[in-house]
């Protein structure tokens, strides 16, 4: 399954989430990404069926004591941990803290799942059954989701990984002058390409203007756009640089 765009990703992870809240009879269900190098390390990618303060408190202390992030260790490439109030209560461990923060916002369990992407970066999803959808011996449907969530993490992640690559050579400038140069002509825009080649052809400015059907205000109005997009000044630098090229 492809994703090509940010509208795309989220209309998936609203699918993948309802999947996951019927199938395992939870609540709510969230993406997000946890990025160990960074002062704020939670980014939310989507969520439905928190609230506000929940998402806050999460993002602000909670996570620091949620037990699939205090399990994961340099070795796991997945971890995944069902906890909740009962169990945290008998246990004393970290959880007790994640759920005495939780426990007034009516959360009664968790399912968390973890996924490493590098050294520092992982993506995780979770689901949370609430005290207002609880009923007689009711909990979370663990089995029945892990395989939504395997495909879940699929398409979230080929997502994250093609995009950050996409944005992070978006703009990427060559080394050489003359690469760079050509790098910028891409940047012209048709109208502003056609002045160029007119130019060039030694054409003046009136005679553009009549050959392109525009006036000579507009003409002069693409040479700057052209002159500021190619860190030129002047015409002759512009065809002094266009002659070193041939």
């Amino acid at each position: 399954m492809t994703v090509n765009s940010y509208s795309e990703f989220h209309n998936q992870n609203r699918s993948f989430a309802r999947s996951v809240i019927n199938m395992a009879c939870s609540s709510a269900s969230a993406i997000y990404l946890y990025d160990q190098s960074q002062s704020q390390p939670i980014t939310i990618l989507y969520q439905t069926g928190f609230t506000d303060r929940s998402i806050n408190c999460f993002k602000r202390e909670a996570y620091k004591y949620e037990p699939a992030l205090t399990q994961m260790t340099p070795q796991n490439r997945r971890v995944t941990v069902n906890s909740s109030v009962a169990k945290a209560n008998v246990r004393r461990d970290a959880s007790t803290s994640y759920w005495a923060l939780f426990a007034n916002d009516g959360f009664r369990e968790t399912l968390t799942s973890v996924e490493r992407l590098s050294k520092n970066l992982s993506l995780v999803i979770g689901t949370a059954l609430l005290e207002r959808d609880v009923v007689k011996n009711r909990h979370l449907q663990t089995n029945q989701v892990l395989n939504i969530f395997d495909r879940w993490f699929d398409v979230a992640t080929d997502f994250i990984i093609e995009d950050s690559v996409r944005r992070s050579f978006e703009g990427f400038a060559p080394t050489s002058n003359e690469d760079q140069f050509n790098h910028c002509l891409k940047k012209l825009t048709s109208r502003e390409t056609q002045v160029l080649n007119l130019l060039t052809a030694g054409k003046i400015n009136k005679q553009i203007s009549h050959m392109l059907s525009i006036s000579q205000y507009t003409v002069d109005n693409h040479l700057r756009n052209i002159y500021r997009k190619l860190g030129v000044r002047r015409r002759i630098e512009l065809i002094s640089k266009l002659n070193g090229m041939n």
